[in-house]
């Protein structure tokens, strides 16, 4: 196993104990920490069905319909190919 996939299975491994509440969204898993609603790194969602069709608005929206009681968003994708696509959308929506 090399170690960026090491690194990436112990984050998620992490991240499986650190929630209060999970929920399954259209490309992955939502975390959240009911506690902590503001602490970026305990409510997020995680990419984990990467389709190239979907653009980063859709991404967005789906967000904000997942999210939408917190007042920030935060995405998680491993795939390099998947969030180098996705960042320049992203970062242009804010």
């Amino acid at each position: 196993m090399k170690t960026f996939d090491r690194a990436a299975a112990f984050r998620r491994a992490v991240e499986e104990r650190s929630y209060t509440r999970k929920e399954p969204w259209s490309l992955g898993t939502a975390f959240f920490h009911d506690d902590f609603p503001a602490k970026w790194v305990l409510n997020f969602l995680r990419l984990e069905h990467e389709d190239p069709k979907v653009s980063a608005a859709e991404i967005a929206r789906e967000a904000d319909k997942v999210m939408g009681g917190l007042r920030h968003r935060m995405l998680h994708v491993e795939d390099a190919a998947t969030a180098a696509r996705l960042w320049p959308g992203l970062e242009a929506l804010g």
